[in-house]
């Protein structure tokens, strides 16, 4: 059996020392839902007992490291909050499963094997002397740079108990304790190997057919092939459908945008930052380049199209952020979506801004529609994903392109920052405006007229016949 300690950042200096271990589930000052779900994360990967230091710095991590490495008797982890939460449970468990002492590259996790306990709890205890010090493990200077993590106490510990498990890998390394080294996607892949290896039939966990565990075929508790219950044909047959992230509508968030949301959201969550914090630097990138938009000239014009751009993958990183560290809360939701219409808005505004030198109340009267159009179209959606609920996404990969250009046609917002960032430097804000009211007006049109068509299809045809209504519903 194994425990493991998750080193977690305590609020102020004063906490950790009140109170510094505790429980996943323990309710007491500095308390987080990011602690309660980072161990229930390693109990279902297989870890029979989790204890939470709370640490003031990294030190005070490294110190739990040495303190509890000394005080067991059977195999440590050992991982912070935002590792534990940031790698798959399949590595997880695959880490576990393990012999010896072993480290996930990159992911500041650390499995110790007993023999190895008194060697780590030595080199825990001297690298926190030297960090304590202010001396960087790496070598000269200071453990703590500046950095965006400084905006944020937590966020910034966090960051730094994640450099600490990564600098006693390197030690303990380096001493002589044999480290097997294991990447999340090698350790992911051999757990992904052994679920799928077969019983041999006969054996106690393969029922022999005719048994009360497995229905003789033909038989009315044995499933038909090709019915709801039973394995389905064709493309999808002998594949498990698991739940996946909802991800935003169209060829350009899906093709262009999602590869650098998922880095960005893998980024963020190993350095422990909020999905809020990342909410907050795409609303301040869009702003800054409704201003850019504003001044008017070209240069401008392209600066604002290239921070556009720029917040379109951030923002939807915070989703896969919030989903993927457990952090999803109803508050960060509602923060996202007023954050974006109100960013967008604000951009409608810059291009009017940037345009009303000639013909101002032209501009205005071009900005304000568009932004009614908008508003109309994410109030249809809304009422309609109230009343039809969420739309299951299709199992058959086939014909994905297809169904993405039908989700372009509804204008979702990457086809809209892509509009605006190429049509205003090169054409300027009017015909960009323009093309968002007539662009706009199709799509409410087409939205309108689908969901029309498929209201009165058969439930059957509607769930298989997708169509992209599905991620259009959710299109802001």
């Amino acid at each position: 059996m194994t425990v493991a300690l998750l080193l977690a950042a305590a609020p102020d200096r004063l906490s950790a020392m009140a109170q510094p271990y505790r429980q996943p589930g323990d309710r007491m000052a500095g308390s987080s839902p990011r602690i309660d779900s980072a161990g229930s994360r390693l109990v279902s990967a297989g870890v029979r007992q989790v204890d939470v230091a709370m640490c003031a710095d990294a030190a005070d991590g490294l110190r739990a490291v040495a303190a509890t490495a000394r005080d067991v008797s059977e195999p440590v982890l050992f991982c912070t909050t935002a590792r534990a939460l940031a790698t798959p449970g399949s590595a997880l468990a695959a880490l576990l499963g393990g012999t010896g002492t072993v480290a996930l590259t990159a992911n500041a996790t650390l499995l110790v094997a007993k023999k190895d306990l008194s060697a780590v709890a030595d080199a825990a205890e001297a690298l926190a002397v030297r960090i304590a010090s202010g001396e960087h493990p790496g070598g000269a200077g200071r453990m703590h740079h500046l950095s965006i993590r400084r905006i944020n106490h937590q966020a910034r510990v966090s960051g730094e108990l994640n450099s600490a498990v990564e600098s006693l890998i390197e030690c303990i390394t380096s001493s002589g304790v044999p480290v097997a080294s294991l990447s999340a996607a090698e350790a992911g892949n051999a757990a992904g190997n052994n679920r799928a290896t077969a019983p041999v039939p006969g054996t106690a966990t393969a029922p022999v057919p005719g048994t009360a565990s497995a229905p003789v075929p033909g038989s009315a508790s044995a499933p038909v092939p090709g019915s709801a219950s039973g394995p389905a044909s064709g493309p999808a047959s002998g594949r498990t459908r698991t739940p996946s992230r909802p991800s935003e509508p169209g060829l350009v968030a899906a093709l262009a945008v999602a590869p650098l949301a998922s880095g960005i959201a893998r980024w963020s969550a190993a350095r422990g930052l909020v999905p809020n914090a990342l909410t907050t630097v795409a609303l301040s990138l869009s702003l800054c380049a409704a201003t850019w938009y504003a001044s008017g000239s070209r240069s401008a014009m392209i600066t604002g199209s290239v921070l556009l751009c720029a917040a379109l993958p951030i923002r939807q990183a915070r989703g896969r952020l919030a989903m993927s560290t457990a952090t999803a809360s109803a508050f960060g939701g509602w923060l996202d979506a007023v954050s974006g219409a109100a960013a967008e808005y604000g951009v409608y505004a810059g291009l009017a801004v940037g345009w009303s030198a000639a013909k101002p109340h032209q501009a205005w009267e071009f900005a304000t529609a568009a932004m009614v159009l908008l508003a109309v179209r994410q109030m249809t959606d809304a009422c309609y994903a109230l009343v039809a609920g969420p739309r299951p996404t299709p199992a058959d990969p086939s014909h994905r392109l297809l169904r993405l250009a039908g989700q372009s046609i509804a204008l979702p917002a990457g086809e809209r920052t892509l509009l605006i960032a190429v049509i205003a430097p090169v054409w300027g804000p009017r015909l960009a405006l323009t093309v968002l009211i007539g662009w706009g007006a199709v799509a409410l049109g087409y939205s309108l007229a689908e969901r029309a068509v498929a209201s009165r299809a058969p439930d059957a045809v509607r769930d298989g016949g997708e169509g992209g209504r599905t991620a259009r519903s959710g299109a802001r």
